[in-house]
């Protein structure tokens, strides 16, 4: 059983950045499921015009990742992982979004 959760690890697309995979590989070790997670936050990054800004996109996936750990380790059960981890992503990139209009808002 070992060696088919270490072999399916491996097989994760390299363009999944190895932060993202090194975090959701314990709670989700499928390469599947992986995958899908970083698709999702690519999927959130681009509605939301932020998909050319990698280095955030990585950082709002993984504290995403981890709020949605947080959700899990709770009493509260979560039916569907990745929607949930897609609504806060969005929720984060939208929030992110307010930011910059309430600092372009006090530079002018």
């Amino acid at each position: 059983m070992l060696k088919k959760h270490r072999k399916t690890i491996f097989f994760v697309s390299d363009r999944i950045p190895s932060d993202f995979v090194n975090l959701v590989k314990y709670f989700f070790p499928a390469a599947k499921s992986i995958e899908e997670f970083w698709r999702m936050s690519k999927v959130a990054a681009y509605r939301n015009n932020y998909e050319k800004d990698t280095d955030l996109l990585l950082s709002l996936s993984l504290d995403s990742f981890k709020q949605l750990v947080r959700k899990l380790k709770s009493k509260v059960e979560v039916k569907n992982p990745i929607a949930y981890f897609t609504g806060i992503l969005n929720k984060k990139f939208q929030e992110r979004y307010f930011e910059e209009l309430k600092d372009m808002g006090s530079v002018c």
